[in-house]
């Protein structure tokens, strides 16, 4: 018999019965509550977050804003921006990625967008780029380290593109081990202490900067990815999250 497939869209009345679809074995932690808080607060500003479910168990989720609020260094005001699209384990191969896809094309018409615009990469916690061009997409722009910019258009209008200055943005930083983070992920928090472990086992200096609007990531992010940077001396480490043994070793060869 075929499973059972619906969606669920979050709004303020069953934020907090279903969550967000990450992290929701450990409501209490501080990650959770953090990415709870930020996702009331973007509700307001055109949020749209789906959860899949297969016969009532969570399979998938999107999320997405408009443009001129993502949490992203993109400029891509007049299109929807996807922040995350994911399906998991055994869900996978079943079509439920283009169910949410779709999902995301319906709001940017709804919404009245020129389109729907994510960042992928092959090197991050972030969906590949091969998914989207199979749905339509195409590329709009790459950058380093591993980042592609892509647009599925629905009406005229400007593309998203991303911003030139990468450079002066980590240079910004100084040359202390920096991490810059923001609350849209709820597993950052738990990644934090691996800069503090890093720079205990280096006796170097670290500090942390966290971005708290979407125009700060844009304006100050070193990387499209404005969740998870961490910069040192010039130079953006790494672009997504990272443990104490992985930065230790990224690290060890530039002291």
């Amino acid at each position: 018999m075929s499973p059972s497939v619906t969606l669920e869209t979050i709004n303020d009345q069953n934020l907090d019965q279903l969550g967000f679809f990450c992290y929701k074995s450990k409501r209490k932690s501080e990650g959770y509550t953090k990415k709870q808080a930020w996702v009331r607060d973007r509700l307001a500003e055109g949020l749209r977050l789906h959860i899949l479910y297969e016969d009532g168990v969570s399979k998938g989720f999107v999320e997405s804003i408009p443009g001129r609020y993502a949490w992203r260094a993109v400029h891509a005001r007049d299109y929807l921006f996807i922040h995350c699209i994911w399906v998991v384990g055994k869900a996978k191969g079943k079509g439920y990625g283009s169910v949410l896809l779709e999902k995301c094309v319906q709001d940017a018409s709804e919404m009245g967008l020129k389109g729907v615009a994510v960042l992928a990469s092959e090197e991050t916690w972030l969906t590949d780029r091969s998914f989207f061009i199979k749905s339509g997409f195409e590329i709009i722009e790459t950058t380093p380290p591993a980042f592609t910019l892509l647009a599925l258009s629905i009406n005229r209008g400007d593309k998203p593109y991303f911003p030139s200055n990468w450079q002066d943005r980590i240079d910004s930083f100084g040359s202390d081990l920096t991490l810059i983070y923001a609350d849209q992920c709820p597993y950052i928090e738990r990644m934090k202490q691996a800069v503090n472990n890093v720079a205990t086992s280096l006796k170097i200096r670290a500090r942390e900067v966290c971005l708290t609007s979407s125009e700060e990531v844009q304006a100050k992010s070193p990387s499209p990815y404005g969740v998870y940077n961490i910069v040192f001396r010039g130079e953006n480490i790494v672009a997504h999250p990272v443990g104490t043994d992985a930065l230790l070793g990224l690290l060890e060869n530039r002291i």
